[in-house]
């Protein structure tokens, strides 16, 4: 029996289905959104670093340099890793 595809004008219901390995689920326990919170706190360190380089505040650069390593660190044993094993 075929299974029925909904396509969306975009195309990506496809692609999510298929990442999602037939689950329903994307990477993860909790689904896509369950590492949206580290995301944040990466980009948002991301954008912080280069403004306290330019002030020249250290010890604020030396914390978003932490902050940048431990959450690339995490985002990649949880996300990275469990793209690669998809495909």
């Amino acid at each position: 029996m075929q299974r029925s595809r909904r396509v969306t004008r975009s195309g990506w219901n496809t692609e999510v289905e298929n990442a999602a390995g037939g689950t329903g689920r994307l990477l993860g326990r909790g689904g896509p959104l369950d590492l949206l919170p580290l995301g944040i706190a990466w980009q948002t360190a991301l954008t912080a670093l280069p403004i306290y380089l330019v002030i020249r505040k250290w010890n604020g650069t030396l914390g978003t340099l932490a902050a940048i390593a431990l959450t690339s660190i995490i985002l990649n044993k949880t996300r990275y890793d469990s793209l690669r094993a998809i495909a």
